[in-house]
Formats: C-alpha cells, sequence, structure tokens
C-alpha cells in the first residue's frame, strides 16, 4: 500500500468502531520487538505524543504473546502464540499443560506463560513520572503496554487509549494533535498498580478564573511542518509490521526445553509426539477461564497475524 500523506493522523471512524468490538473478543494483530514497557515507567504522571503509523489509521500493533519464566531455573521464553493460524501452538499447550499440573509452581508458570494481547505504539515522551525526560527516553520511541492501558480495566466500559480516541480523535495528528498523560500509582503489590490515562491539559489563568485547556501543536520531534517535512519525518519512523514474526515450531520448541529445568524436561513431554496429531486449541486465555475445550483453533478471520517480515 503506498504511503498517503492526506491520511497521515486522521482516524478512521469505522476502524475504531471496529477496534472497539474486537477489543471485547481478542482480536488484533500480532507485532513483537525491542521497546519501552509500561512496567518501566516511574510513579507518577509521564506524558506523551502517539505516534501515527503510515498508512494505518490505529497507532497501534497488537501482538497475542506467550511469556514463560521459570522461578527455580530463571529460565524465560518468550514467543508469539500462533493459534490463529489454525495450526498447533505449543505454548498454548505448555501453558495448560502446566496448569493441569498438582505442582503450585507449574500452575503458576501455566498461568504467566497463557497468551495475553499486548499492544506497540510509537510515541514521545515529553515529561517522565513529572519530571524532564531523561536522555535515553527522548526522541521516538515504541511504548510496549497492555489491556489495562490499552482500554481501562473497568469491565463494558471503553477507557484507556482506546476511549481517549473514541472522545478526542485528534490525539494522534501530527500538526493538531495533543499530548496523553498516564499517571502510575504503585500498590503493594505489583498487579495492584495502576495506570490511568487521561489527555493533557494545562492550566489558564483569565479574568474568569482557572480553567484547563487542551493545547494542540506539531509533534515536537516534526521540525518542518511542511509536506516534505512531514514525508520525510515518516521515514525515520519504526515500522511496527517489520517487528511481527511467528516462529517456526523447532525454534519455539527449543525456548520452552530451555525454559524448563533439566529435572523437569526429563519427567514431562514437550509438544506434541510426530506420530500423534497436533492437538489444535482455542485463544488461551479461553481454555485457561474455563470457556473453551480442546477444538479446532479460530478461523482467519479472528487474530489475523502477519508473517511477513
Amino acid at each position: 500500500m503506498a504511503f498517503n500523506i492526506k491520511t497521515f493522523g486522521k482516524l478512521s471512524p469505522d476502524q475504531l468502531k471496529e477496534e472497539i468490538e474486537n477489543s471485547k473478543k481478542g482480536k488484533g494483530s500480532s507485532f513483537k520487538g525491542k521497546m519501552i514497557k509500561q512496567s518501566d515507567l516511574p510513579e507518577g504522571k509521564t506524558v506523551f505524543r502517539i505516534i501515527p503509523r503510515p498508512d494505518h489509521h490505529l497507532p497501534w500493533a497488537r501482538v497475542e504473546e506467550h511469556n514463560f519464566y521459570n522461578k527455580a531455573t530463571k529460565g524465560w521464553a518468550l514467543f508469539n502464540c500462533v493459534a490463529s493460524t489454525g495450526t498447533h501452538c505449543e505454548g498454548c499447550a505448555m501453558s495448560q499443560r502446566l496448569k493441569d499440573s498438582d505442582s503450585k509452581l507449574d500452575q503458576e508458570m501455566g498461568e504467566s506463560g497463557r497468551a495475553k494481547a499486548q499492544f506497540f505504539m510509537n510515541v514521545e515522551f515529553l515529561l517522565w513520572g513529572g519530571e524532564p525526560v531523561p536522555k535515553e527516553m527522548q526522541g521516538i520511541k515504541i511504548f510496549k503496554f497492555g489491556l489495562g492501558i490499552y482500554k481501562g480495566s473497568e469491565r463494558g466500559v471503553t477507557g484507556g487509549l482506546l476511549g481517549l480516541l473514541e472522545r478526542y480523535s485528534f490525539i494522534q495528528d501530527p500538526m493538531k494533535g495533543c499530548a496523553v498523560a498516564i499517571t502510575k500509582m504503585l500498590g503493594n503489590q505489583p498487579l495492584d498498580t495502576k495506570y490511568l490515562v487521561d489527555i493533557e491539559k494545562t492550566r489558564v489563568e483569565d479574568e474568569d478564573g482557572v480553567s484547563e485547556k487542551i493545547t494542540k501543536t506539531p509533534l515536537p520531534s516534526l521540525k518542518d511542518t511542511s509536506e516534505a517535512g512531514l514525508e520525510a519525518f515518516v521515514k525515520t519512523l519504526q515500522d511496527l509490521g517489520s517487528l511481527a514474526r511467528l516462529e517456526a515450531r523447532n525454534e519455539i520448541m527449543d525456548k520452552l526445553s530451555k525454559f524448563m529445568s533439566p529435572e523437569v524436561r526429563a519427567n514431562r513431554q514437550l509438544g506434541a509426539p510426530a506420530e500423534e496429531k497436533p492437538r489444535k486449541f482455542q485463544r488461551a486465555t479461553d481454555i485457561l477461564e474455563g470457556e473453551g475445550e480442546e477444538v479446532f483453533g479460530p478461523g482467519t478471520d479472528d487474530i489475523p497475524f502477519d508473517t511477513t517480515l
């Protein structure tokens, strides 16, 4: 698809409506790469501008990601779920087997390793935990975040970044957009930490008193706001689509083998035997939450994956 400069940063109401519906069903595309994670955010308010994606009306890319960690061996395995292709997913299978184990440690690993939605977006930080942005965080970065920031944690309510785009469609406009603020509030446990998402406003004082105002400005990194400058700016952006990759079964098996301890590997079978028909699962979240059985995987219209690099 050729880049159309006239559509850069413009929000499509139809695509946004579809995204909101898909967010309730767990649909999306798969991407992964090196980025700043939401857990890296400092306590307090962090402010950033969203960088729109060329030829994409929505600024983020999505992945269904398996992330296994073994406390006993410090083993780790991270890869994209392949269940949406209609083939056997070793990550879903491993997660379920661990969940079915009598070992509490296994059960914890199985739960943490189930496929979870993650989102990736190009951003430019303007404030870092209420302080100036550190040098290593300056410039355009890839921000990785979860469902809480994506659409909020309140059931049945479209909140988070998705809700902001629904209410303020101009947020990601490169010329007349505005900043987003995420306030991180630490809890007693990691899972208790909350991330409040809102549009950034400035306090204005006039004869009528103090009020809050939304400030619309060009992207700070966009030095040349001409059409030529905007086109040159687009060429500097990280292509989130290039981060998409579905690993081959042997690569995933190798990661899972290293993730498991030698003792566990000796007593547990990884993956389906060659002579056995591969098992096909629904999304891991459906199985683990008791909403699904061992069945054929989602169709081609459910959680589409881009397997090109």
